[in-house]
């Protein structure tokens, strides 16, 4: 036998008797020789949910030598493959493939299988969350930018695009702690968006009442304005002012408010989803910080640091 014939064309019967000891053995009448070791001490780790891209092996790995319990890993340079066993020999490691993903043959070198692409997309989406919920966000919008005027276009597009996640990669964001925020919100608003973040229309009247009366008693020095009329106008709103008074008064407390805004705040600002993250995992500084423009309810009674701006 010749001292350059390549170790994946060694029988295991020439592989021992050069002293290398093989790693696994898989023999019959019409493979033969199905695994080998590589002629140099290198470490020997199972690859699944593989693929092949630009010469480098990916895929998730458990007890490697050298990375230990490292999930995806992305290899140095392909040195040589088997064709017949799956056997991938890198600079560093000899990766033993395990499972669906590339099938290498003699001709397609490094190419890869759209189906095995989508596995691996699919694999990295359920180990790294952000992955999934920043391709979710992307669905998202592009549906809400073209559901131009409809009716609760933010629920209806977020949850077509879970769908979406659901269907094409099995993950369901729906269970996502982001996602969750978001159904949270699409309640607050479809039971009082109409309110503007406030409880109850006495709330939302009371806030305006003292602008009225300006522009009433400005009325009053208007020869133009029926004097009498305007006089009752001036005690009709007395009267509704101290109306909602009472009606506020009676208000159990809510800690909602701050989330009704931050919800609306998130519908119209540019990366409102991203600041709607920030926003949910508490990161109140980053989001003031890039986001100066978001009104003080967003962070009244969600930020016990908070302090509003003055008057």
């Amino acid at each position: 036998m010749s001292d350059t014939q390549d170790w994946t064309t060694m029988t295991a019967e020439q592989l021992i008797a050069r002293g290398h000891k093989p790693v696994a053995i898989q023999h019959t009448e019409k493979e033969g020789w199905q695994e080998v070791s590589e002629q140099t001490a290198k470490p020997r780790v199972e690859i699944r949910d593989w693929s092949i891209i630009d010469n480098r092996l990916h895929g998730y790995v458990d007890n490697h030598p050298t990375l230990g319990n490292a999930g995806f890993v992305r290899t140095s340079p392909i040195v040589r493959a088997n064709v017949t066993t799956g056997v991938v020999q890198t600079q560093n490691t000899l990766y033993v493939l395990v499972g669906d993903g590339v099938k290498l043959t003699a001709t397609s070198g490094s190419r890869f299988s759209v189906t095995a692409a989508v596995n691996t997309l699919k694999a990295a989406m359920k180990t790294d969350g952000d992955i999934a919920w920043g391709w979710h966000c992307n669905i998202a919008m592009a549906f809400y930018d073209a559901a131009g005027d409809t009716l609760n276009k933010h629920r209806i597009s977020n949850e077509g695009a879970a769908r979406f996640m659901r269907n094409a990669f099995d993950v369901d964001v729906t269970q996502f702690p982001e996602y969750q925020a978001l159904v949270k919100g699409w309640a607050l608003l479809e039971a009082g968006g109409h309110l503007k973040g406030h409880q109850s229309i006495a709330e939302m009247v009371s806030t305006h009442t003292s602008v009225w009366r300006e522009a009433l008693a400005h009325m009053l020095t208007n020869k133009a304005y029926d004097r009498a009329y305007v006089e009752h106008e001036i005690k009709a709103l007395a009267d509704i002012e101290a109306a909602c008074k009472v009606e506020v008064a009676a208000q159990p407390p809510v800690g909602n408010s701050a989330s009704v805004a931050a919800i609306q705040f998130a519908l119209d600002a540019d990366e409102g989803m991203t600041w709607l993250r920030l926003w949910n995992q508490g990161e109140f500084e980053s989001c003031r910080r890039e986001w100066p423009e978001a009104p003080d309810e967003c962070y009244i009674g969600a930020d016990q640091f908070f302090t509003p701006k003055p008057e």
